[in-house]
């Protein structure tokens, strides 16, 4: 008998488990395949794998805003290309917007020209806390710096639960 209750007190253990605390779900982002869609020619969304690759770099995205973000500071030659504009949207998947408008506006849009720079700053405020972030800047690191600054926003990361 102590037996059977010893598993039926493991067996409600295991079901409320989470084995992957980091692991963040991700849903699917209309806005954000609105977005690339609408800059881009038609025909680098007519098959069927074209939209299945907007959709796949799209999920996760906080709405279409940091696409159009970073959109804006790049050149034009990379927010015509489905792969550039997917490439910037898979590294806006879980960002916070709070910290990529604090990132970016101490950045500066200069220093957001590239693709690289771009993508490195999103990936940067994936799950970032702002809070957490201005205490960082005010506390431990130089946020001046660009690269310091992008170590504070990785700092500040937030696991999902």
């Amino acid at each position: 008998m102590k037996y059977f209750f010893v598993m039926l007190f493991s067996w409600s253990l295991l079901a409320t488990a989470q084995f992957h605390p980091g692991h963040c779900r991700v849903k699917p982002n209309l806005e954000c395949e609105q977005e690339i869609k609408s800059r881009i020619p038609k025909y680098q969304y007519s098959s069927d794998e074209h939209n299945r690759q907007i959709k796949y770099h799209c999920a996760g995205n906080p709405g279409g805003a940091c696409v159009k973000k970073l959109a804006k500071t790049l050149p034009w030659y990379n927010t015509n290309n489905r792969d550039d504009l997917n490439k910037v949207a898979l590294s806006c998947a879980l960002t916070d917007m709070d910290c990529l408008n604090f990132v970016a506006k101490k950045v500066g849009k200069r220093n957001l020209r590239s693709l690289e720079d771009t993508r490195e700053v999103a990936m940067a405020c994936d799950r970032s806390d702002i809070v957490c972030l201005e205490t960082a800047c005010k506390d431990e690191f130089n946020c001046d710096r660009k690269e310091q600054l992008l170590d504070a926003a990785r700092s500040c990361y937030q696991p999902c639960y």
